[in-house]
């Protein structure tokens, strides 16, 4: 009897129950942190360290049904659903150590009172202005975009971004490359491109029941 195709069987049911999962909040923070999974993209530009990373609408679902705890399968099948009809990013911009730059980077630049009175109003209310997602032939704007209050605790501001369109089939959802544009007139870094690969975002492993909150 010839032994190797239930060897070959073998190696693929081993290879099957192999597939990774991502059980915990820190093992979701260490996967998409890591840019060999295509998540996460840094450009140094000046003294500035500008870092996109696109979060998962798994992950994004899970967030918000852990606030809903008698929330049913149908209830949070729904919040999935509500999440991957958007692309949702995380903006940090922050001083460039290597560079020896230090200190809140608001005030990167910043001359007087005025100016950073502007870049307040900037950030807070004109971001998505600077922004853009372009998909195939189309082109996206914000639909929500947030500024993270630090306090000035840490020197780093992170800004939330969401493109989204009622149309199921847009190329937002479909397109293979997501090229994220920051046409920086606020830090004045010039023109930043991060393009992310459908097939790598996508690519994300089955999420079991998270535990240990992370912050991302």
């Amino acid at each position: 009897m010839n032994k190797f195709p239930l060897l070959w069987i073998a190696m693929l049911a081993t290879m099957l129950a192999c597939k990774p999962e991502i059980r915990t909040e820190a093992e979701l923070y260490q996967w998409i942190n890591d840019p060999e999974n295509g998540f996460v993209q840094t450009r140094k530009v000046n003294d500035l360290s500008i870092t996109v990373k696109y979060l998962p609408a798994a992950f994004l679902a899970y967030k918000e049904g852990r606030n809903m705890p008698r929330a049913t399968q149908k209830e949070r099948d729904s919040l999935l659903n509500y999440y991957s009809h958007s692309r949702t990013f995380l903006m940090t911009i922050k001083p460039e150590v290597a560079s020896g730059a230090s200190g809140d980077v608001i005030y990167q630049g910043i001359g007087n009172y005025q100016e950073y009175q502007q870049r307040v109003m900037q950030l807070n209310f004109h971001l998505g202005e600077y922004l853009s997602l372009h998909a195939g032939k189309q082109l996206f704007v914000p639909s929500l975009s947030t500024m993270e209050n630090t306090y000035g605790v840490t020197e780093l501001r992170n800004f939330y971004l969401v493109f989204s369109d009622t149309d199921a089939h847009t190329s937002l959802l479909t397109e293979n490359e997501l090229d994220f544009t920051f046409q920086d007139e606020i830090f004045n870094t010039g023109i930043s491109h991060f393009v992310f690969q459908k097939k790598k975002i996508e690519a994300l492993p089955k999420m079991t029941e998270l535990t240990t909150p992370t912050a991302l």
